[in-house]
């Protein structure tokens, strides 16, 4: 709600004014019938954001972050699931690097590396990660 205040009433009743304030209103001050200043409700501080990834470690979970933990964050942040679902402890990742040898490829390279980033991006298939054709 929007109140109006002269300069007058500002100077000789200034707490009636905080008070309208502390209330969330925002006060116009006029002067001789024209707005000259608005005074608006101060913004709240927000408290920092917890951290997430030290807390993930204390209790056991993978500091690497796959999908489904940022899917659980996205959850605990619009009120979906509990703190203790929050921080369960998260799935190991598959070690593609592994199934890439046993499938007969090569050490990782720098270009490997970018054929992960581009499968979990979901532009390029799980065959084309492993640089193996399909059976």
């Amino acid at each position: 709600m929007t109140q109006t205040a002269t300069i007058g009433q500002v100077k000789d009743d200034f707490d009636t004014i905080l008070g309208w304030i502390a209330n969330g209103d925002e006060v116009t001050v006029l002067r001789n019938e024209t707005a000259v200043a608005k005074i608006t409700p101060a913004k709240p501080k927000l408290p920092p954001l917890p951290d997430y990834m030290a807390r993930m470690r204390r209790l056991g979970g993978n500091p690497v972050t796959a999908a489904g933990d940022c899917e659980r964050a996205r959850a605990y942040n619009a009120g979906e699931i509990t703190e203790e679902e929050l921080f369960e402890k998260s799935k190991p990742m598959p070690d593609y690097v592994a199934r890439r040898k046993q499938l007969g490829g090569n050490d990782v390279t720098a270009e490997d590396w970018a054929k992960m980033r581009d499968y979990f991006a979901g532009a390029i298939s799980e065959e084309e990660l492993l640089g193996v054709a399909k059976p």
